[in-house]
């Protein structure tokens, strides 16, 4: 660290090496009686790795006389390795464990996430972007993922907020008895409503398309024009024998579930939307994606179902199922995302006509009623928990890196730059952001 060397020298504890002549260094001072193992250094501080009483923090200011300032004796046990990633140290231990400390304040540092490596032991660790490298003993490499999220801003929407789509500056919020509420998200602190339409009953689902916003509702889909933000008006009406539940855009086409049916609704001319097709399914069609020319459908206690729609009459061409039930689903690519009750599915469609699950990840969870994807994270809105983030860059294996409770009932989640928008029931709508180089509990992934 600029013109001193730090070296963690056992049972010799610290010492530090004046290297401003690289010809002839010389020790400028030590700090004994610790055990050291390795030493990460930052500003005034060394952090040492001491085998035998944990996390050593040493004021350097003064390299002749340095100081132990961490006299709290936290955290405590073997430490065999540290990384510093500001504000946190990252500690490769024994007894079986790996820790997380927050070091803000050096004199009692916290805390803040251990990690059991059950049969295994941390040597060493390395701390990279999003991921933190363990080396274990017994098990060889292990990584954990790194992620962080915090409210940024929300909405009371005054009633139940079921589902939400993003466009540009505004989410639009289906929100149940209330209608269409429309909300200026440019600066996600100061989240406010900015126009708002009852619609024809009970609003349970939204896409947005162009100056259009699709409103999934009581009595059908209502087309609603958003081009004035500030004065949404209702441009057409597409009348249904059930409530509709899901929708989703795709050229000129609306896919609408109601009941056990999809719809295809020609949307070409928004003032005069028409039949276009139907199927119908096994069960009650719930959430819909579509990715032409198929579109996916989560049939509830029947999994997932793909319909060719570029076809007339539409059909179904494969199905994959699941032990449901399925409440919605999102496409990315040659995969589709599950809610399955309490999981989430990794579904292979590169081959709409042959689905295959892919990948499984079970959680404790009450039910997952939405699915949202930014490659290579998924976001999962948790009814009466919150949301879950979890990482698919690994079809086979999804792992959950992320959480954060919301106060409300988190019905449905979308995905929007750095920004995660929940619709949470009664907690109105919440707008998360992923914080920067800050690293808190984190999912092994071994």
């Amino acid at each position: 660290s600029g013109s001193k060397a730090y070296v963690a020298d056992s049972t010799r504890g610290l010492r530090i090496i004046d290297i401003t002549d690289r010809a002839h260094p010389f020790e400028a001072g030590f700090y004994a009686g610790i055990f050291a193992r390795n030493v990460a250094v930052s500003g005034s501080y060394a952090y040492v790795a001491d085998m035998s009483s944990g996390l050593q923090i040493i004021d350097v200011r003064n390299v002749a006389n340095p100081v132990k300032v961490n006299t709290s004796g936290v955290p405590a046990g073997s430490v065999y390795d540290v990384a510093l990633e500001w504000p946190y140290a990252y500690l490769a231990s024994a007894g079986d464990v790996m820790r997380i400390v927050d070091v803000t304040n050096a004199v009692t540092p916290t805390v803040v996430y251990t990690h059991p490596l059950t049969g295994g032991q941390g040597y060493g660790v390395v701390v990279a972007g999003n991921y933190a490298y363990l080396a274990d003993v017994s098990y060889g490499l292990r990584v954990y993922s790194l992620a962080a999220y915090t409210e940024t801003g929300g909405y009371d929407t005054l009633a139940s907020a079921q589902k939400v789509a993003v466009s540009g500056a505004y989410a639009y919020v289906a929100d149940g008895s209330k209608g269409l509420r429309v909300v200026h998200v440019g600066n996600p602190g100061a989240a406010s409503v900015v126009g708002e339409l009852q619609t024809r009953g009970y609003a349970a689902n939204v896409a947005v398309g162009g100056s259009y916003a699709y409103v999934a509702g009581q009595y059908g889909l209502s087309i609603v024009d958003v081009a004035s933000p500030a004065a949404p008006v209702e441009a057409s009406f597409y009348a249904l024998p059930a409530s509709a539940n899901g929708v989703a855009l795709a050229g000129p086409y609306a896919f609408v579930t109601s009941g056990s049916t999809l719809h295809v609704v020609n949307v070409s001319n928004p003032l005069a939307p028409a039949a276009a097709g139907m199927v119908e399914l096994p069960g009650y069609a719930v959430g819909v994606a579509a990715a032409w020319p198929y579109v996916y459908v989560a049939n509830y206690n029947h999994g997932l179902r793909a319909v060719q729609v570029n076809v007339l009459p539409p059909e179904e061409v494969s199905s994959c199922t699941t032990l449901g039930p399925a409440y919605d689903v999102a496409v990315a690519g040659s995969y589709a995302y599950l809610a399955d009750w309490s999981a989430l599915r990794v579904i292979d469609v590169s081959d709409p006509d042959d689905l295959s699950e892919a990948g499984v990840l079970d959680l404790p969870s009450r039910v997952i009623w939405s699915v949202a994807v930014a490659w290579p994270q998924v976001y999962l809105a948790d009814y009466g928990y919150g949301v879950r983030v979890v990482d698919v860059s690994n079809p086979a294996e999804p792992g959950e890196i992320g959480t954060f409770a919301t106060a409300g009932d988190a019905y449905g989640v979308a995905a929007a730059g750095n920004v995660v928008y929940v619709a949470d029931g009664p907690g109105g709508l919440v707008m998360l952001g992923q914080e920067g180089h800050v690293y808190l509990p984190l999912v092994l992934r071994g």
